[in-house]
């Protein structure tokens, strides 16, 4: 078995080129034989290249395509003219910078070269590379080609087929037992471990889930998807995201399916919106509600739930309608009132007393229901005024109650009694506060309590409700689009003629802000600080060191110091072809012509001129020279025995002209002696007689 990674590296340096909007380049495939390697384990995404003696082979990209908007693929082909060799490590590179992209370790392949009549063999390698935005990242256009990915519609029609089937057994959504169960604690809400199915896909919650409830009142959706990528398996991804409303969608080729499980009110209250079962069993549960009937055709108009018997209903569990609700508070206005005991056996819910009804939190039973139905029937009728007192459970007319929708809760009655008397439920709280008495919202209470999580793979261009937002973690903000970068970090989000989004990065000062106006958001504009200063780039200024012009943007020559620039090569300029020498300089150069101090490091050319002149140089042998370095002059001198007519003398130095030319008799017999042959190097003696002849040249 195969294990393919994308390695650390290459998300910096992917990030790096997104800075500079420099386009994402893969173009090298290198092939390895690395001794040892188990392809089972894990690779590890800060893996680098092998050894190069453990290198096979490398080869240029043969083909590039694109599968979705976040999935490109890069092939290469080895024909039948590469090998021998064998490989079982394979990686992908931008061969520019050596980033090490995408890693294969695999069971060890031979690649076989036709040689010798032999036929060898032909291999095709592919990487396939899904991340947020990965083809205007790549800026490859041509689509992938068969022989490029694995894939069939057939696949993909297998996969539907199955759902659909799933659709006719389980319905639009469909739950057993306590899964994906939404409960309150406290403050805090979580979701329960279990299955259950939605549009046809299996969703299963390994563990209790937290989730964090914003703005209310609000449903919570349980979201799932069937993905996975071209050369793995495929499973369901199930996602829960609070929200005011959430349908069926397609993000990237993907169908998203979506069921609310639960409602929250504003007070924060649970609903549990889960159809328990399959349709079969949803269908049962629906006929099992059946054997309550109403008693005449004016009671469905009513909506009064009716006992099919008044003599056995004690097994009964039938939730409250709305109307009978309705009859409690009707009652404790004291519209109606019990005539006698038997009220009592019938189910009536009654308060205790006018002022005390802590302890009571009574679910309207079934003989409550048929209680109200008889009362609307005017079986009973209010005689006095103290029975408002005691909250008798009645409706205010047997005709013309269609409008009412209060929920049958267990504290209703109290309820009704206690908004009677203009208090509020003493359990009632903001932000967690107890409404004892006056409260105060503190900033706290606003950033604290309702900041909101952002899920996993979120598109925050979704985000444009206002309010405070937090992603902690990378990994997620990496699987969601349009981060300004894959960090955690948290998101403003503010309202104004458009729509404004503020993101700071966990880690540092880092800040961007961006605009959401008509139909577009703009770039991400990042905010500079003493922590985060620009580029030298950003700011269009050259870098310290940095290549001030490159040669293609030279219209002209340009000289510097009277040396030719043309981008092709380095210029260098000694302190004196700048206006200045230096102390070294100058000491080699001149001599002083009397005692001076500079103030600083070096001499300006005006400075030396003024105090100095240029040393002059000799060479005091017997045949020696001298040369006056201000004017040039050169004079060289020397003595020679003459030992043949014709004999021929070289200078010591050559001289740039030909110079003047002086003969004497130093020692010897006396006779005629001459010169020919006079160059700038050497001249030719011309003598009668043997003699020690000397010489003096003059010139320059």
């Amino acid at each position: 078995m195969s294990q393919t990674v994308i390695t650390q590296a290459f998300e910096q340096w992917k990030a790096q080129q997104a800075v500079s909007n420099t386009a994402i380049v893969l173009d090298e495939f290198v092939f390895a034989n690395v001794p040892g390697l188990n392809p089972a384990t894990p690779i590890n995404r800060a893996e680098t290249l092998p050894p190069a003696a453990q290198i096979v082979y490398r080869q240029g990209i043969t083909r590039k395509g694109v599968v979705n908007e976040n999935a490109v693929v890069h092939s290469v082909v080895l024909g039948a003219d590469v090998g021998d060799f064998s490989f079982n490590w394979i990686g992908l590179i931008n061969k520019a910078s050596g980033t090490l992209a995408m890693i294969v370790h695999a069971p060890v392949q031979q690649k076989l070269k036709t040689a010798d009549g032999q036929q060898g063999n032909v291999l095709t390698r592919s990487f396939l590379m899904e991340y947020n935005g990965a083809q205007s990242e790549t800026r490859i256009t041509t689509p992938a080609e068969t022989w490029q990915i694995d894939f069939t519609a057939r696949l993909a029609g297998v996969d539907e087929r199955q759902r659909l089937e799933n659709l006719d057994v389980y319905g639009a959504g469909a739950f057993y037992g306590d899964g994906f169960l939404v409960a309150k604690a406290g403050t805090g809400y979580s979701v329960t471990k279990g299955v259950g199915y939605v549009g046809g896909l299996r969703a299963e919650l390994t563990e209790n889930k937290a989730i964090t409830v914003g703005a209310k009142p609000a449903k919570v959706f349980l979201d799932v998807c069937f993905t996975g990528s071209l050369v793995s398996a495929w499973q369901t991804q199930a996602t829960l995201t609070v929200a005011g409303a959430l349908t069926d969608y397609e993000k990237s080729g993907v169908k998203h399916y979506v069921f609310a499980i639960a409602s929250i009110d504003a007070a924060g209250n649970v609903t549990d919106l889960r159809p328990m079962g399959s349709l079969g069993d949803q269908a049962l549960n629906k006929r099992v509600d059946l054997k309550y009937t109403a008693q005449d055709a004016t009671t469905v108009q009513k909506g009064i739930v009716q006992l099919s018997s008044d003599t056995n209903s004690a097994a009964e569990t039938l939730a409250a309608t709305p109307k009978a609700v309705k009859a409690a508070y009707d009652l404790a206005a004291a519209k109606y009132t019990a005539v006698d005991a038997s009220t009592v056996q019938k189910g009536i819910v009654q308060l205790n007393s006018a002022t005390n009804s802590t302890a009571e939190n009574q679910a309207a039973t079934p003989k409550a229901v048929k209680a109200a139905y008889d009362l609307a029937a005017a079986k009973y009728t209010a005689v006095d005024a103290s029975t408002v007192q005691k909250g008798i459970v009645q409706l205010t007319s047997a005709v013309d109650s269609v409008s009412e929708a209060l929920a049958a809760t267990p504290k209703a009655v109290k309820a009704a009694n206690d908004n009677a008397n203009g208090r509020v439920p003493s359990g009632r709280t903001v932000n967690g506060k107890q409404l004892t008495d006056d409260i105060n919202i503190t900033a706290q209470d606003i950033f604290n309590g309702q900041a909101v999580s952002i899920p996993n793979a979120v598109d925050l261009n979704t985000l444009t409700v206002p309010g405070l937002y937090f992603q902690v973690a990378n990994i997620q903000a990496f699987n969601g689009a349009n981060y300004p970068e894959a960090l955690a970090g948290s998101l403003e989000v503010y309202r104004h003629a458009g729509v404004t989004q503020v993101y700071r990065v966990y880690n540092s000062s880092r800040c961007y802000v961006r605009i959401f106006y008509g139909d577009t958001w703009t770039a991400w504009a990042r905010d500079y600080d003493t922590l985060n200063k620009p580029t030298p780039q950003e700011l269009g200024a050259l870098p310290v060191g940095g290549t001030a012009v490159a040669a293609s943007k030279l219209a002209t020559t340009r000289y510097i110091n009277g040396a030719a620039f043309d981008g092709t090569g380095n210029v260098t300029l000694s302190a004196a072809a700048i206006g200045s020498y230096t102390k070294a300089e100058s000491n080699a150069l001149f001599q002083p012509l009397g005692s001076y101090t500079p103030a600083g490091q070096a001499y300006t050319k005006a400075e030396s001129n003024a105090r100095y002149q240029l040393m002059n140089s000799a060479s005091l042998g017997a045949n020696g020279w001298f040369r006056d370095t201000s004017t040039g002059m050169l004079i060289q001198y020397g003595k020679v025995a003459v030992s043949t007519d014709g004999q021929g003398v070289a200078f010591p130095l050559a001289f740039s002209i030909v110079p003047s030319l002086s003969l004497n008799i130093n020692s010897g017999t006396y006779g005629d002696i001459g010169a020919t042959s006079v160059s700038t190097t050497s001249f030719v003696l011309k003598a009668s007689q043997k003699n020690t002849i000397g010489y003096i040249a003059i010139g320059r």
